[in-house]
C-alpha cells in the first residue's frame, strides 16, 4: 500500500513577507483571448495565482486571499464560463490553459506560484508542462490530472455523468441538485463553515457546461511518466474523506513528480480548503516559506 511522504510542519514559518499595510485589492475585467475574466488581485510579493475548480469561482478563496496577501501577490480569478466571466461562445475554440497566460501577461505577472484545486488543478499541471519558465511552485490541492492510463473512476464517472445527463434533460436545478449530492462534497454539506458558500456556489453557477458542447481544447492526456518533467517544488494535499480515486490520483502524483511533497488534512474531503481554512493555510504557507528560503 502506498504510504505518503509527509511534510513536517513545525517550527517557525519564515517567509518573505513584505512589511506596511497591504494595498487595496485591484478587481476587474481583462478582456484577453476574446472573453472577459474576472480578477482580483491584491498583496505585494511574489504572486501566487489560485485556481478554482469546476462549480467553484473566487469566492472559494476567501478564507485564503486575505492571508495569503500578507506575504504574497495574490491573485485570484473566475475561469471562462464561472463566476462572474464570460460563458465560452459555442464552437469557438478556446484554451484554459492559454487564458490562464494571457491573464498573466495583461496583469504584467512574469513568474508564479501556482496552485489548483481539483479541476484547476489540471490547468496548473498543464501550465507546468507547457511553461516552466513562468513557475515557482506549483500546489496541488486534491488536484485532478490528465493520465492516459487513469485509476478506476466508476463513482466519479457516475456522478459526473448523472450531473450532464440531468442538466441536458432535465434542466439546471436539477444538475445542481446531483452534483451537491456527489460523495466529493458530502463532507463539506456537513461542515458548517463550508456548506453555506460550497451551496452558494454551485447555484450561482449558470450551468452553461451542463447544458451546452464545450469547445474547451489544449489538455491532452499523457502517460504517467510525463509528470516526472515537472521539476518545480511541488505541494501535494489530500483531504481524507475524498472518494478512492483522489487518493490514487495523489499517490501518483507524488510518486512521478520528483521534487513533490504529499500533505494529508483528516476530516476533510474535496473543498478542503472551505472545510478546514485554518489547516489549509497553515500547509500552503509553511511549504511556500520553505520554497522562498531556496
Amino acid at each position: 500500500m502506498f504510504k505518503p511522504k509527509v511534510l513536517l510542519l513545525t517550527g517557525v514559518l519564515v517567509l518573505g513577507a513584505c512589511q506596511g499595510d497591504t494595498p487595496e485589492p485591484l478587481e476587474g475585467y481583462a478582456e484577453v483571448n476574446e472573453t472577459r475574466l474576472y480578477y482580483e488581485l491584491t498583496g505585494r510579493g511574489e504572486p501566487l495565482v489560485l485556481v478554482h475548480g469546476w462549480s467553484f469561482d473566487t469566492r472559494c478563496w476567501d478564507d485564503q486571499f486575505p492571508a495569503f496577501s500578507q506575504h504574497f501577490k495574490v491573485l485570484r480569478y473566475d475561469l471562462r464560463g464561472f463566476g462572474r466571466s464570460d460563458v465560452p461562445q459555442v464552437g469557438a475554440a478556446y484554451s484554459h490553459t492559454n487564458d490562464l497566460v494571457a491573464l498573466l501577461d495583461h496583469l504584467d505577472l512574469e513568474r508564479v506560484h501556482l496552485l489548483g484545486h481539483s479541476f484547476g488543478g489540471r490547468i496548473a499541471i498543464d501550465f507546468a508542462l507547457r511553461y516552466p519558465e513562468r513557475m515557482l511552485s506549483l500546489l496541488l490541492p486534491d488536484a485532478a490530472v490528465d493520465l492516459s492510463d487513469p485509476p478506476a473512476l466508476e463513482e466519479l464517472s457516475a456522478w459526473i455523468g448523472g450531473t450532464w445527463r440531468a442538466g441536458r434533460e432535465k434542466g439546471v436545478a436539477a444538475a445542481r441538485q446531483i452534483w451537491l449530492q456527489g460523495s466529493p462534497f458530502a463532507p463539506a454539506m456537513d461542515n458548517a463553515h463550508a456548506s453555506a458558500k460550497v451551496r452558494q456556489m454551485v447555484e450561482d453557477y449558470s450551468g452553461w457546461h451542463w447544458q451546452n458542447d464545450n469547445p474547451s481544447v489544449g489538455i491532452d492526456s499523457y502517460p504517467r511518466e510525463r509528470l516526472a518533467d515537472i521539476g518545480l517544488p511541488t505541494l501535494i494535499v489530500l483531504g481524507l474523506l475524498n472518494p478512492q480515486y483522489y487518493h490514487e490520483v495523489a499517490a501518483i502524483q507524488h510518486q512521478y513528480i520528483p521534487n513533490s511533497t504529499f500533505v494529508t488534512m483528516p476530516g476533510v474531503g474535496h473543498a478542503l480548503n472551505i472545510e478546514d481554512p485554518a489547516e489549509f493555510n497553515r500547509i500552503v504557507l509553511e511549504f511556500l516559506g520553505a520554497v522562498t528560503l531556496q
